[in-house]
């Protein structure tokens, strides 16, 4: 096992972080909930960055990115989803706050997963290491993605 100091960590995540957000611009994207989207996600740990109109808006790790992919479906399951439903349907009529135990109404569950296929589009980076570093340092960068959180991480 290799140990490295502070400041070899330091430079190894800094490193990575620059690989990623360099490859970022020539990752192919995939819509939201398109028939590929779920599919070309590997079953392996990694981040993963959500898209609107060519900005960062969201960034989230996973041990499983396909398990996780199939997590964003799921209001239940994703906060991203709950975040979408608060910002873009707060003033619906069926409109109450949902949770990881509860759903939104049907037709702002359906109008969510719309506007993802239209609006939304995600890459994936496979990392076996520093995926948790690697999502703390684009969430707590210089541009909070919209649907994040700041993290404690």
């Amino acid at each position: 096992m290799i140990k490295l100091d502070l400041v070899e960590q330091e430079n190894f995540y800094n490193s990575l972080f620059m690989q990623i957000q360099n490859s970022l611009k020539e990752r192919t994207e995939y819509p939201l909930y398109s028939d590929d989207w779920l599919q070309m996600a590997p079953s392996a740990p990694g981040i993963y960055f959500v898209f609107h109109l060519n900005e960062i808006v969201y960034v989230g790790e996973s041990a499983n990115l396909k398990k996780r992919m199939k997590d964003l479906r799921n209001t239940y399951n994703h906060t991203l989803r709950r975040k979408l439903g608060k910002a873009l349907f707060q003033n619906h009529e069926h409109y109450s706050i949902s949770s990881s135990v509860k759903k939104y109404h049907p037709s702002i569950e359906e109008a969510i997963t719309k506007y993802a296929l239209d609006n939304l589009k995600v890459t994936y980076f496979e990392l076996k290491i520093g995926r948790k570093e690697m999502e703390s340092a684009f969430i707590n960068g210089p541009k909070l993605p919209i649907y994040n959180s700041r993290s404690v991480r």
